[in-house]
């Protein structure tokens, strides 16, 4: 009885774990640039004054920063209404260009794919409150995911290293000394309130000022916003890869 009980305790897990990983496997979330992904950069950077073949990946920091601004800049000009796409909706290059609309998560998918394009490496990041939210648990099962305070971001790898980049004020992660901060750094510094970052027209995001959490690759906690659209996180299985290594 013992054994026909281990038999199917083993066998339930393993029923488990496929499902889970059909389920991953079904609700990946690509990262190819398309045609079309191609040529609505180019209209979201030549629409805000920018032409994109002037914005050569380069191993001068300085320069990288510039390229960064300027795509950060073309598309908060193609989105001055801060509204999200709506969900079970597509929120590509060309979805942005058409609605005129994205909030952090939209843009952010718009910055991950420009900047790729032209030769960096990028990912994507989910910031939540935990000072809001007051435990990983509450982060992910509680009612209102909203109330916990989220952020979604790009962070850029630089000639001098990793650096976030925000979706809702022109405002990259350089500090005063015109160094770069990635969150993994950014999230063990214990005095934020009295950092000294390096003077921008933006600021950094209030739920970055908190105790936060940050996952590499999860785009929704939901799983409506790419396709199939299912009540299933949104992720990319190969950025997951970052929160184990930096």
């Amino acid at each position: 009885m013992k054994q026909k009980n281990a038999m199917i305790f083993f066998a339930l897990i393993a029923g488990f774990m496929a499902v889970i990983i059909l389920l991953l496997t079904i609700n990946h979330t690509p990262l190819s640039i398309t045609k079309e992904d191609t040529i609505y950069i180019e209209k979201i950077v030549a629409d805000a004054g920018y032409d994109i073949h002037d914005l050569k990946y380069t191993t001068d920091f300085e320069a990288q920063i510039d390229t960064i601004e300027t795509l950060q800049n073309a598309v908060f000009h193609t989105t001055p209404d801060t509204h999200a796409i709506p969900k079970n909706n597509t929120r590509e290059p060309k979805d942005l260009y058409i609605r005129s609309s994205a909030n952090c998560s939209d843009r952010s998918r718009f910055l991950h794919k420009a900047l790729r394009h032209l030769g960096f490496e990028v990912r994507y990041a989910s910031v939540y409150s935990l000072t809001k939210a007051g435990s990983v648990y509450n982060i992910i099962f509680g009612k209102n995911q909203k109330g916990a305070d989220s952020h979604a971001l790009i962070e850029v790898k630089t000639a001098k290293g990793w650096m976030f980049v925000d979706t809702v004020s022109p405002w990259v992660a350089i500090n005063a000394d015109n160094k770069p901060i990635g969150l993994m750094e950014w999230q063990h510094v214990a005095d934020k309130e009295n950092y000294a970052w390096q003077p921008q027209a933006g600021h950094i995001f209030s739920v970055l000022e908190d105790d936060f959490l940050y996952v590499y690759g999860l785009y929704s906690m939901h799983g409506l916003f790419y396709p199939p659209y299912i009540y299933f996180p949104d992720i990319n299985i190969f950025e997951m890869r970052y929160n184990l290594i930096n």
